[in-house]
């Protein structure tokens, strides 16, 4: 669905968790044994096709937070599947699995981090919205 649903996206869109999404996410779930080597290794090959057929965003943005944080924010949502399924091993994981993605990304977009850790919802919107207005399209 991710793959789909950014699959042709105008100029001003944005676009959230591509194909690399499923690819942190499986490497995560990789990393702490709940995915063989097998699995893994069909979906990495279904990764690499469908990142070869998407395409190249003009900024990648990751927002990013300390994973205990990330947890008590999960908890404070509420939502049953997430209390259960992203324990803070696997959010710890995640954000290794995120890490590791992005350093090895295409050169063309640009990437950005946005530490949300301590930080005010406005500030971290704010960041965000500087960020899309220096690249966005004339």
């Amino acid at each position: 669905m991710r793959f789909l649903q950014n699959r042709h996206p105008a100029g001003d869109w944005i676009c959230d968790q591509g194909v690399h999404s499923i690819l942190a996410y499986s490497r995560a779930r990789h990393a702490l044994g709940e995915l063989d080597n097998h699995i893994y290794q069909t979906i990495y090959a279904l990764f690499l096709t469908l990142a070869a057929e998407s395409p190249t965003p003009r900024l990648v943005v990751r927002f990013r937070c300390a994973p205990l944080e990330a947890r008590r924010r999960l908890e404070t949502r509420g939502r049953p599947h997430e209390t259960t399924s992203l324990t803070v091993p696997f959010i710890e994981e995640l954000d290794q699995a995120y890490t590791h993605i992005l350093a090895k990304f295409p050169p063309a977009p640009a990437i950005e981090v946005i530490e949300t850790t301590g930080v005010s919802k406005s500030a971290v919107v704010h960041r965000f919205l500087t960020l899309i207005d220096a690249h966005s399209t004339p």
